[in-house]
């Protein structure tokens, strides 16, 4: 007798309640708001490794080695040795052409070993290089001392006396050349003669970087024109060819 054959294995997807079940998921998967986590392009920017920044060097014992910082390069020095040399021994007065008045600053400045153009770069911010009977509180003159401070002792009568002014200026000037030289800062790079004059005047910190802004049109009052560069090698002139004799060339 034969045995009995075996009945089928249960399949779900012919079970009539599967397929409105599909249906269902499928209307709900309709109605819903897209989520971009179903596009394709979303694994692979999910995915995406992102840069690491590279590691500093370390030294043996931990140290981390720092990347250098390259520091500024210092700006051009120019020659003002004309307009200071051919600058008037006394004050040119009150209504002179700030060229003179820039001129006499100058050659005062360097005859105390100072760069010409901190004077006329401070009296420039300072007063527009004019010997003002007014300004801030009771600041006057071309660098605008203050009456209550400075019109006393070696300075007294300042007021009238731009002499006396110019005087002030120097001796500041000279106190803060000896600080530069003890703290190891350049003396001579036009690129930090702002940083000098603004020690000399002690503005307000915002205020600190107007003087170096103008450094240009101090020099071009001074008439100043850039060093020279180093003269190129002559070039040899050509050897002239040696005459030829018709005789011997037939």
């Amino acid at each position: 007798m034969a045995a009995a054959a075996a009945a089928p294995a249960f399949d779900p997807s012919q079970s009539n309640a599967f397929m409105p079940a599909v249906k269902a998921t499928a209307a709900a998967s309709a109605d819903r708001e897209p989520d971009r986590s179903d596009s394709q392009a979303f694994l692979p920017a999910v995915e995406k490794p992102k840069a690491v920044a590279a590691a500093a060097p370390v030294l043996p014992g931990g140290a981390v080695v720092q990347p250098a910082v390259a520091a500024p390069a210092a700006a051009p020095a120019v020659d003002v040795s004309a307009a200071v040399d051919a600058a008037p021994s006394t004050y040119p007065g009150d209504n002179a052409p700030k060229e003179q008045v820039a001129a006499w600053m100058a050659a005062q400045a360097k005859e105390r070993g100072l760069p010409p153009q901190l004077p006329v770069m401070a009296g420039l911010v300072e007063s527009g290089l004019k010997n003002l009977n007014h300004g801030h509180a009771d600041s006057v003159g071309f660098f605008q001392m203050r009456v209550g401070i400075w019109n006393q002792g070696a300075y007294a009568g300042y007021p009238e006396k731009p002499e006396l002014q110019m005087k002030w200026f120097l001796d500041q000037a000279e106190a803060v050349k000896k600080q530069r030289i003890v703290a190891g800062k350049s003396v001579d790079d036009p690129s930090q003669f702002g940083e000098w004059v603004a020690d000399v005047e002690r503005p307000a910190e915002q205020y600190r970087g107007r003087y170096q802004e103008r450094l240009a049109e101090a020099n071009q009052l001074l008439n100043a024109q850039p060093q020279p560069a180093a003269a190129a090698a002559p070039v040899a002139a050509p050897v002239a060819a040696a005459p030829v004799d018709p005789a011997a060339a037939a």
